[in-house]
């Protein structure tokens, strides 16, 4: 009996220490420097020596990880009450009280409203640039500045491709488009491009066949080669106050297009500038341009008149060939030269003036070699 009592005694004291030591195991210290990157959208804090892992509370949605991050790139915008706590394994230290994330001296982390594009950090991560549709569709604005720097380009083929913008406000930080960067955005109805940009690539909305209106601001100097060459709903352009040049094939296959005033500004017009244009009636030269190049306005079949500038001096081999519509041509003073098959197949050309300074007419210039 007595050697019972003793083993129950001894029992007893050791249930009493375990119990003890049990209550006095501490608590981890609380997570410190709680911070958001702004580039990645990643919560990050210092390391808790003792931690196995940490939970992470979002507005009381609680997530555990081992690791010393958390994404918040997945939250939708607003505002959120963001808490860490290290993680204990229960037999040397219990879980450290709540770290709770401050912002602006508030303890709340707000996530900015964002389109849904993808955007890329360039110039040693001073600016971004657009690189790609994300999430975004429908009618879309773009970020003037994203996760704090600001926007300035739309890199090539970013937008390429995709159908799912309707409509896409280019914002007024952006300085440069690059090429194809919408080539074939077939949803694509509309854009707007704000006078801070400088320069637009090649093919840049090719194919954008949706594409109904363009308006050019005056920052844009030069139209490149193919920039909005098949866009066959395109039914009007506006061009800018300060363009120069519009380069070969820019507007090509453009069949909805009706009526073209090239502004008196421009002094180069390339070769199939409007070439296939099928629907153009109405063609205006402005004063700027001293030669219309090879094959211009080939093949546009519903144009039944043209005014040719009173600086043009030369029209180029083909340049209004196969107008089927074309009744009458005016050639003022200037022109001293028409190229090989200027007007020809231009079947209806019954009437044409040609000015007192033509010095040379190409083979084939017309049709009809009476004329």
């Amino acid at each position: 009996m007595k050697k019972i009592r003793l083993l129950l005694i001894t029992i007893s004291l050791c249930l009493l220490s375990l119990a003890f030591f049990t209550g006095c195991t501490p608590n981890l210290s609380k997570p410190t420097n709680l911070k958001v990157t702004v580039a990645s959208q990643v919560l990050s804090w210092d390391k808790v020596n003792g931690a196995v892992g940490y939970m992470v509370s979002i507005n009381g949605e609680e997530k555990t990880t081992t690791g010393l991050s958390y994404s918040l790139v997945n939250l939708k915008a607003g505002e959120y009450t963001i808490k860490v706590k290290a993680l204990g394994e229960g037999k040397h230290y219990k879980d450290s009280d709540w770290a709770v994330y401050q912002e602006n001296g508030k303890d709340t982390f707000t996530r900015a409203e964002e389109s849904g594009l993808t955007y890329k950090l360039i110039n040693n991560k001073t600016e971004y640039q657009l690189v790609g549709v994300g999430t975004a569709s429908g009618d879309v604005v773009m970020e003037r500045w994203f996760r704090d720097k600001p926007v300035t380009s739309i890199g090539a083929s970013a937008l390429a491709n995709n159908s799912r913008i309707t409509s896409l406000v280019i914002s007024d930080t952006v300085t440069t488009i690059e090429k194809r960067a919408f080539y074939n955005a077939s949803g694509l109805k509309s854009v707007v491009i704000p006078n801070s940009v400088k320069s637009i690539g090649e093919n840049a909305f090719q194919s954008c066949r949706a594409l109904t209106e363009i308006t050019l601001p005056d920052s844009i100097t030069e139209i490149k080669e193919f920039t909005f060459s098949y866009c066959r709903a395109l039914e009007k352009i506006t061009f800018g106050n300060n363009l120069k040049k519009i380069a070969n094939y820019t507007f090509s296959d453009c069949n909805a297009l009706t009526s073209v005033v090239i502004p008196n500004t421009v002094t180069d017009l390339g070769e199939y500038a409007f070439s296939g244009c099928e629907g153009l009636t109405s063609v205006t030269l402005g004063t700027g341009l001293k030669e219309v190049k090879n094959y211009t306005f080939y093949n546009c079949y519903a144009l039944p008149s043209i005014t040719i500038g009173s600086n043009i001096e030369t029209i180029g081999k083909y340049a209004f060939s196969n107008c089927k519509e074309l009744t009458s041509v005016i050639v003022p003073d200037s022109v001293v030269s028409l190229g090989e098959g200027s007007f020809y197949k231009c079947e209806k050309l019954q009437t044409v003036k040609l000015g007192s300074g033509l010095l040379e007419v190409g083979a084939f210039a017309f049709q009809d070699p009476k004329l």
